[in-house]
């Protein structure tokens, strides 16, 4: 069964990395994780194209909303961070304001700038949800002109 020797071989990558990281502390430790994970991507993605078919272009292509959700919340919670160390606050305060920023920043990236194949998951959740329509309300309205949005961009695609 190939997922037995990959398993196997991430163990042996793994253990591998881990042994010569050791110099290097956490920062070893956590770059040892990272480069096990590329490893274990690499060889699911090769057993994928060869039991599927599927390029390995098609498999990345899955990854890029993702990658650039990140790079906007990165970027954006970067800039921030530095205007706040700017104003010399607490480490606390700057985390925390991290957090609350990168989270708001996600959800308006994944809600407002939803991928193709996302726009369809959003309009089944708030199918599923049952979440009324209502027009007499400025809220009601927002997301009955959200759903018809989404339902619009999805049937595009």
């Amino acid at each position: 069964n190939w997922k037995i020797v990959i398993t196997i071989t991430l163990i042996v990558v793994i253990s591998g990395l881990f042994f010569l990281m050791r110099g290097y502390g956490l920062v070893g430790f956590g770059f040892a994780l990272l480069l096990s994970e590329l490893v274990r991507i690499g060889m699911y993605q090769t057993l994928m194209k060869k039991i599927l078919y599927i390029s390995y272009w098609k498999q990345l292509r899955v990854y890029l909303p993702g990658i650039l959700n990140g790079v906007v919340v990165a970027l954006i919670v970067y800039l921030m961070s530095t205007l706040l160390r700017n104003m010399e606050l607490p480490h606390l305060v700057i985390l925390i304001s991290q957090m609350i920023i990168g989270g708001f920043i996600f959800l308006a990236m994944i809600l407002l700038f939803p991928h193709s194949a996302l726009k369809e998951q959003l309009h089944m959740v708030f199918s599923k949800l049952r979440v009324q329509d209502n027009p007499t309300s400025y809220y009601g309205r927002m997301l009955m002109r959200y759903r018809k949005t989404l339902v619009k961009e999805s049937e595009g695609v």
